[in-house]
């Protein structure tokens, strides 16, 4: 594999011939071309040809990197387009072993390619993937982390895939994407840092083959940023931080490896330190934050940071995208787990473009979210809602548009399943799974009206799809509605909003395509009514490429040839009349705030031209834009209402009461696009009236007053989105001196107080079933109006209800409940009680309308599934242990009745039997009931085998989830407590024959280990051995049979202790229990040599510390130490010596700072080396090597020297030399 070459002149040099390929050509120098092809049996992968182009700052390079050559049956290839994806062969499903793939993205010179990566799974360090083409010019990926987009630096890109003859994983998938170099601001070009090649890796050779090596390459430095260590041997990990406000990109630390047993390789690259131009800290328990400027375009080269904090560490964070929008490939935001920003470990997600998941949830109590772009334009970012959960959940995913959920469960391994409400076809999975890593499997599908259908009922509806959140580009659809012959079909518009004149339906007379059209349609006038001439329409609906509007809804019905067509009930009023034969009349009256927009108020079914029509259109009502009301009370809506008002609206109304009255408004909805579509209301007749108030979004007063006779209201609107708008309520009112206006009584509910006079209050409570909407009592204020508008008693779609006993409502009771419901109730109850519900009134449509009732919180397999008018029998539920009971009721787009009142009480449950405690156990809890939980833990030493928390079920069952759990002391075990117990096999029973058990402990760095037995019997032939190191390649401490270990105390040198336990074929014991704790220092005895480290040497050691080591030789013998390292802060840290223990006060050295001392020698057999730290700066520390040797004269001629003698001092003072 060659690299481009970049040479400082007019000529790009030899680029090589590619192994099995052949070059044609012999001329390097700008504007020559040269050619490549393949022998027989070989692909080439790549430009076929190449030009020799000049770059800036006078160098000369090659447009394309040199193809290789790929045997016909080999994977990879060439990929060329503006955006697609690389993946790994036989992706989803695991890739075969002993692969070696070679792709090659093109793109045009000046050109980059950006790719990221959605999945990495491979084994690491044997299988891996090699890209060339950016910076650094090779860039090695293995092991299980999500890298870091990875954009090129040329218009080129190659992966090189190869994985080895053991195991198999998922692999990768990488879409990438080609931004033109006319995308870019500035100059039309990238530009990129100048290319380092002394940064390559050397580990190919010129013709492509693998040398070995042992040695990584210096990878460099970040720019405002360090790195930690300067070995690049085999195993070395060298660690990376940047400056103060830079944030890590890339990986903190990074480890030279062996890859695929040839050469050596960096785990990652070089991270880089980017400047943080945005960002904060976030804190739950809920909130919203944006990306800079939103809605607005953010800034370009931006580096922003948020860090989302739980307030409970007991919970997770859950984020949910409002809106999305990323240049593609380019602009990114990476999103992680916990508070280590920016460490590829743990990557979640990496997101770009506009697709997001529904949720994206946390594993710990901190998230964080890293957005980076480029240099040329952006795109409109992101708002992020966040809020804390349980753990180990992935967060309500919601339910589809028209859809319906089964499963009510959101933590690990629960399901949730979809489907569509009748007539929708369901887009997506139609069941997903909450991962292990609290994600979702998938987003939840969607319920779209399908492009291509036969209606055949004598009525129905007929949706664009997705209406109305707006259809899709380069659409064909064809619907096609057949009634019985002799029979005729009429359209009504309800909806409808198309991208004018590019986006078009056509209603033809008929089933082909030739059929005689009827209209055509477009824009966003709703059409008239249509009506066929035979038994069959067909619908023909086309969208472009481009932008779409809200779509349609479109009724029909079907009638004789002897009468008209059913004009249906127009929206937003009442029709009087149903007969449609010839002769006979409807009349159509407008709800109160509508008014007639077509037609009117009566029509009549006549004969004309020997057809049988309406005389006339069929009227429609809508709100109107603006108008004078000079009635005592009324309605005023926004002009669409219930749907979506107009863009570029300026509408006026003026109420005008009687003289001596007051104008009262109360607003009841109120929803207009954000800071853009504005309603205004004066006190006055015009504009140049007082304001009372401006208000968009959706915070309004509940209501306001007039100081006279006249309100007037201006609703202005932009040109872009709409909403659902307002509608108010008016009212003409007198105003006693002393008192308030009576404020009535809720309906369904009860007040309580009877004085209306100033500065008295009334309160409210509702029957049962029904919640009030506020709490608080009005109050009657000197202005002589309430404090609050009357509340209202509602039977609500779903919540929390409480027991003992309590009714459940369906929404609206009694009256009609809504189209499109997707309700939950949860019924919670005593403890260790169960509830049951009895029915008073029940009525839904059949087998489209439905009430489920479960006890286990699973939707699936409900514990009843209830429709059509029958009065169900009483059910009982919450048997499984819950004490708790959920209702689901789903209701879809057409026909609704009058709903269900059902009330509920509690009754008892039969508990468990005591399951008791295990031996060397603890358990946590004493009640037995049905929903109790037992908690068990073992004593230090034991492991427990089984459940540590079984469950009282019910079901009639009342039995225990799992069986009592064992505490079992184990064979072996590895331990990086600070302290703790080891035990043999089987202890405090005997161990048994041919055990061969490893025990390694490891504490925290700089500390060492201290250990010594409570309990040691081992049979003959049995033997523990302890190691003082990592392994059994340290140093002995000692090989102990018997009873040999009792009343010693053995130290390690280091952080680390291992001990093999061996058992022969003979004879067993009780065995051993051994506690070990941990200490900072160590005591060194009858040792010739050896090597102190301060604590967690090389790196900084901790502050406040006072750590003693103490080093004893053989009599007669003296202590030579040598400094190999010594870095602590000057005058605080101080490292001092003593001849013998402390308290001979023989101070030998005292020490701190940054130089090396010389060698210091003792002239006892004892030394004792002392380490103090305060509370600040702490450095690399020190290694000092000791070591002994005899020399009997000190002991009689220098025994009295020292510095304690002399006075204390700090430098170098050695005795006797």
């Amino acid at each position: 594999m060659a690299f481009v070459a970049e040479l400082q002149s007019s000529s790009c040099g030899n680029p090589g011939v590619p192994p099995k390929g052949i070059l044609y050509g012999t001329r390097f120098d700008v504007g020559d071309k040269i050619r490549y092809s393949c022998v027989t049996g070989y692909i080439l992968d790549g430009h076929p040809q190449l030009t020799c182009i000049a770059n800036s700052v006078n160098t000369a390079s090659w447009d394309f990197p040199v193809p290789i050559c790929r045997a016909e049956d080999a994977c990879g290839g060439t990929m060329r387009g503006s955006s697609g994806i690389v993946s790994s062969p036989g992706f989803p499903n695991e890739y075969h072993n002993n692969a070696d793939c070679t792709w090659t993205i093109v793109a045009e010179p000046g050109d980059t390619i950006s790719l990221i990566f959605t999945d990495f799974q491979m084994e690491e360090k044997y299988d891996y993937l090699e890209i060339e083409g950016s910076e650094p010019p090779t860039i090695w990926l293995s092991g299980m982390n999500i890298p870091p987009p990875i954009i090129s630096n040329k218009n080129w890109l190659r992966l090189h895939f190869v994985t080895d003859s053991n195991h198999r994983y998922r692999g990768f998938s990488a879409p990438y994407q080609v931004k033109k170099a006319i995308d870019f601001k500035s100059r039309g070009f990238k530009l990129f840092p100048g290319k380092d090649n002394s940064n390559k890796f050397s580990i190919l050779n010129e013709g492509g083959i693998k040398q070995a090596s042992n040695l990584c390459p210096d990878p460099g430095e970040p720019e405002n940023g360090k790195r930690i260590g300067s070995d690049f041997s085999l195993g070395a990990t060298i660690q990376f931080s940047c400056d103060e406000d830079y944030v890590l990109q890339g990986s903190k630390s990074i480890t030279c490896q062996r890859i695929a047993e040839v050469f050596a390789a960096w785990s990652d690259h070089r991270p880089v330190c980017k400047v943080k131009t945005c960002g904060s800290n976030l804190q739950g328990p809920s909130g919203t934050f944006t990306s800079p400027n939103f809605p607005f375009q953010y800034d370009s080269n931006a580096q922003c940071v948020w860090v989302v904090a739980a307030i409970n560490n007991n919970k997770v964070i859950q984020i949910n995208f409002e809106e999305f929008d990323l240049e593609i490939g380019y602009d990114t935001l990476t999103i992680g787990d916990g508070g280590e920003v920016g460490d590829p470990k743990t990557v979640l997600q990496v997101l770009t473009g506009s697709f997001v998941p529904d949720l994206i949830v946390s594993m710990s109590s901190q998230m964080w979210l890293h957005l980076q772009t480029d240099e040329s334009v952006g795109s409109i970012g992101f708002k992020v809602n966040y809020k804390e959960i349980e753990k180990e959940s992935c967060g309500d995913p919601g339910t589809p548009l028209y859809g319906i959920r089964e499963g009510d469960g959101f933590s690990n391994r629960d399901v949730l399943r979809f489907e569509c409400q009748f007539g929708f076809e369901l887009i997506g999975e139609k069941s997903i799974v909450c991962q292990e890593n609290n994600q979702w499997s998938a987003n939840i599908p969607i319920c779209i009206f399908p492009c291509l259908s036969n209606f055949t009922a004598p009525m129905g509806t007929v949706l664009s799809p997705d209406y109305p959140e707006g259809y899709g580009n380069n659409l064909n659809c064809i619907w096609t509605i057949i009634s019985d012959p002799g029979s005729r079909i009429h359209l009504s518009f309800n909806d409808f909003d198309l991208e004018s004149q590019f986006d078009f339906l056509a209603v033809k007379d008929g089933d082909s395509p030739d059929s005689p059209l009827l209209g055509t349609f477009t824009g966003a006038e709703v059409p008239s009514h249509l009506t066929s001439n035979g038994h069959i329409l067909r619908l023909e609906f086309q969208a472009d490429h481009s932008m779409s509007g809200r779509g349609f809804n479109i009724s029909y019905n079907t009638f004789g040839h002897n009468e008209c067509p059913d004009p249906g009930v127009p929206i937003n009023a009442r029709r009087f009349g149903d007969n449609f034969q010839l002769g006979s009349s409807i009349s159509v009256i407008c709800e109160e705030g509508f008014i007639k927009t077509q037609g009117t108020e009566t029509i009549t079914c006549i004969l004309m031209d020997g057809k049988v029509m309406w005389s006339g259109p069929i009227p429609k009502c809508g709100a109107p834009c603006g108008g004078h009301f000079s009635s005592p009370s009324g309605v005023i809506l926004s002009p669409g209402w219930p749907g979506y008002y107009k863009d570029s609206l300026n509408c006026e109304w003026v109420i005008e009461a009687e003289p001596g009255h007051s104008i009262k408004i109360t607003f009841e909805r109120f929803q207009t696009e954000l800071n853009y579509d504005v309603l205004e209301v004066h006190d006055g007749p015009n504009l140049l009236s007082p304001l009372l108030g401006s208000y968009n979004g959706t915070q309004v007063p509940q209501f306001l007053f007039s100081s006279s006779n006249f309100i007037y209201l201006l609703f202005t609107t932009d040109n872009s989105r709409s909403n659902n708008g307002f509608k108010i309520h008016y009212e003409s009112v007198t105003v006693n001196t002393y008192s308030c206006l009576d404020p009535g009584i809720p309906v369904h509910g009860r007040r309580y107080g009877h004085d209306f006079s100033i500065g008295s209050t009334v309160s409210f409570s509702c029957d049962p079933g029904y919640r009030l909407s506020h709490e608080e009592p009005l109050l009657c204020e000197k202005n002589h109006w309430w404090s609050h508008p009357l509340p209202t008693c509602d039977a609500l779609c779903g919540g929390d209800v409480r027991g003992p006993s309590g009714t459940i409502l369906s929404p609206g009771y009694p009256e009609l409940y809504p189209n499109s419901l997707n309700c939950t109730w949860t019924v919670d109850v005593t403890h260790g009680k169960g509830v049951q519900f009895t029915f008073y009134t029940f009525h839904l449509e059949d087998h489209h309308d439905y009430l489920l009732i479960t006890e286990n919180g699973s939707f699936t397999q409900p514990l009843a599934r209830l429709t059509g008018s029958d009065l169900p029998s009483p059910i009982n539920a919450g048997l499984y242990g819950n004490f708790r009971a959920q209702l689901r009721f789903i209701s879809d787009f057409s026909i609704s009745y009058e709903g269900f009142n059902i009330s509920f009480s509690e009754y008892n449950l039969e508990p468990c039997e005591d399951p008791g405690i295990p031996q060397f156990g603890n358990r946590i809890g004493f009640n037995f009931g049905v929903g109790d939980t037992l908690t068990f833990s073992c004593s230090s030493g034991y492991r427990l085998e089984g459940a540590s928390e079984i469950i009282c079920l019910g079901g009639g069952r009342r039995v225990w989830s799992a069986p009592l759990p064992r505490c079992v002391a184990e064979c072996g075990a590895s331990t990086t407590n600070n302290e703790g117990i080891l035990l043999s096999p089987n202890y405090p029973l005997n161990y048994e024959n041919n055990h061969e058990c490893i025990y390694s402990i490891q504490v925290q760095a700089g500390k060492g280990i201290n250990i010594s037995a409570r309990t040691f019997h081992l049979a003959q032939g049995d033997v523990l051995k302890i190691y003082d190191g990592r392994d059994n390649t340290a140093h002995l401490l000692g090989a102990f049979t018997g009873a040999s270990l009792r009343g010693l105390t053995l130290s390690s040198t280091s952080n680390h202790l291992w001990l093999e336990f061996n058992s022969d074929t003979e004879g067993t014991d009780e065995g051993f229990q051994l506690v070990y704790t941990t200490e900072c220092g160590g005591r060194f005895k009858g040792e010739s040599s050896g090597r102190i480290l301060s604590p967690g040497y090389p790196f900084p050691y901790d502050n406040n510390l006072r750590c003693m080591w103490m080093i004893e030789v053989d009599p007669g013998n003296i202590v030579s130490l040598q400094f190999l390292a010594f870095d602590t802060e000057a005058s605080h840290d101080i490292l001092r010596v003593w001849d013998g223990p402390p308290e001979n006060e023989m101070l030998l050295k005292e020490i701190s700072g940054s130089l090396i001392p010389e060698g210091i020698h003792s002239t006892l057999n004892i030394v004792t080396i002392q380490f103090d730290t305060d509370f600040y700066i702490s450095k690399s520390g020190f290694a000092i090597q000791f070591s002994s040797r005899y020399a009997p004269m000190y002991r009689h001629t220098c025994k009295t020297w020292g510095l304690a003698a002399l006075g204390k001092g700090g430098g170098e003072f050695d005795v006797c030399d």
